[in-house]
């Protein structure tokens, strides 16, 4: 039997093609076994499923030996499908999209039909590498800094002796289309990885994962974003950023939302606002407020992003929470 995505938010009804790259992505994930039905927030499909249950259908895929790929999904990934066609087509096809956030976590409390919890690409990989460890999967680090992914492999090594890391590479940086696409395929190719692990930052990794994923044959492959830079020890999470989100917990359970006038979001979302920009050094205006841009602050905004729009679709009367069909 097909998935049905459960609809919440703003789901707007789909076209066939699109029911049916949902249809089949979901079901080729699957692999045979019975899973629970995505739930869609904002148009995309989430994956209903935990981080253990991720675990065990990427092991799945491994062993099956086609190719796949799988998306960890936050906000930002949302703001950018709405406008970005393209992206939208990758997240409909993928064959595991994940929560990684808790703002969408949230979301779907808030909706009637929630998400079991966020699976976020900075816990995910690393228990991903110690399944690798203890199977004898092949890894390749694809992305970061040549010094961020020499440090991530001496700090896997360190962690996991029995670990395989098939090959690193870091590309110069460069635009999608003008990469050395032949020479990036080659070292993978030669390496013949079952775990393909791409920090390119989305939507550049989720983009190059599609073009390539077929011709590559790797069973996995995955666009992690920072993660290569946290397994080097050069990024940290936690701290002040759990806090600030702690601090709007009880504002997004309420759904005061809709009264949040300040949004701190990223650079794609304030090209869109139409901020004025001309304040002090290190600030953004929007509304007439002036804004930090410290780190967390971007996270705590993506939560209010979200947070406000569910909000005002809800007083226009446009979200469908779960009808139990």
């Amino acid at each position: 039997m097909k998935s049905q995505a459960v609809t919440l938010g703003l789901a707007p009804s789909l076209p066939a093609s699109e029911e049916s790259a949902l249809d089949s992505s979901k079901e080729a994930g699957a692999l045979g076994r019975q899973t629970n039905p995505p739930i869609a927030i904002l148009g995309i499909p989430f994956d209903n499923i935990t981080i253990s249950r991720a675990l065990e259908r990427i092991a799945e895929m491994v062993e099956s030996r086609r190719p796949h790929y799988l998306v960890t999904a936050n906000v930002d990934f949302l703001v950018q499908a709405q406008t970005d066609i393209e992206l939208r087509r990758i997240l409909f096809d993928a064959h595991l999209v994940l929560c990684d956030g808790t703002p969408l976590v949230w979301a779907s409390r808030l909706l009637g039909n929630p998400l079991p919890e966020r699976v976020a690409g900075a816990d995910l990989v690393p228990l991903l590498i110690r399944v690798a460890a203890q199977r004898g999967y092949r890894l390749f680090l694809l992305g970061a800094t040549p010094e961020s992914a020499q440090r991530a492999v001496t700090n896997l090594y360190r962690q996991h002796p029995d670990l395989i890391i098939a090959g690193h590479y870091s590309p110069p940086f460069n635009k999608l289309l003008e990469m050395d696409h032949d020479e990036i395929k080659r070292r993978i190719t030669e390496a013949a990885p079952d775990l393909l692990l791409i920090s390119f930052g989305c939507p550049k990794q989720e983009k190059w994962i599609a073009m390539h994923y077929r011709s590559l044959g790797v069973p996995v492959a995955v666009g992690v974003g920072a993660t290569i830079d946290f397994l080097a020890g050069q990024v940290f999470y936690g701290g002040k950023l759990g806090a600030a989100l702690a601090d709007i917990t009880a504002a997004v359970d309420e759904y005061h939302v809709a009264e949040i006038d300040l949004l701190l979001a990223r650079q794609r979302v304030r090209r869109r606002a139409a901020l004025d920009v001309d304040c002090a050094p290190g600030r953004r205006r929007y509304a007439g407020f002036d804004v930090d841009l410290d780190p967390f602050d971007f996270e705590l905004g993506k939560a209010q992003l979200l947070a406000l729009h569910l909000g005002r679709l809800k007083d226009q009367g446009r979200i469908r929470p779960d009808s139990g069909r």
